[in-house]
């Protein structure tokens, strides 16, 4: 196996994540994610894609943000009202997640495998 890059060793020492790895996490549908990503409702704060060769990268706080519009969707919500709630995130960040900056958020606490509702 290959020795990390620079980028891959910053990526996991910051917690930083890719859409797909989101995806995963949240248990959301990456091609919903991409989607949001498109429409401005999920956006990347560590680094936008930028061309061939660049990926979008996300914080902890977009992996939260992500994993409370997955729940929310998967309960029913429409896509509007996923855009609102995603809007009262961004304006009132410190309320989803006040220790972001200073900590890792424990993503286990987004896990989906209790939700039984459909998409």
């Amino acid at each position: 196996m290959a020795d990390p890059t620079p980028a891959e060793t910053r990526r996991e020492a910051e917690q930083i994540l890719t859409l797909p790895e989101i995806a995963r996490r949240t248990g959301g549908e990456y091609r919903t994610l991409f989607n949001w990503r498109n429409r401005g409702i999920l956006t990347p704060s560590v680094q936008q894609a930028n061309g061939s060769g660049t990926r979008d990268l996300f914080s902890q706080r977009d992996a939260a943000v992500a994993g409370v519009l997955v729940r929310l969707r998967k309960r029913g919500l429409g896509i509007e009202g996923v855009a609102a709630v995603a809007k009262l995130l961004a304006e009132h960040d410190r309320v989803l997640c006040p220790a972001c900056d200073s900590k890792p958020i424990n993503l286990a606490t987004l896990d989906h495998k209790g939700d039984t509702d459909a998409h």
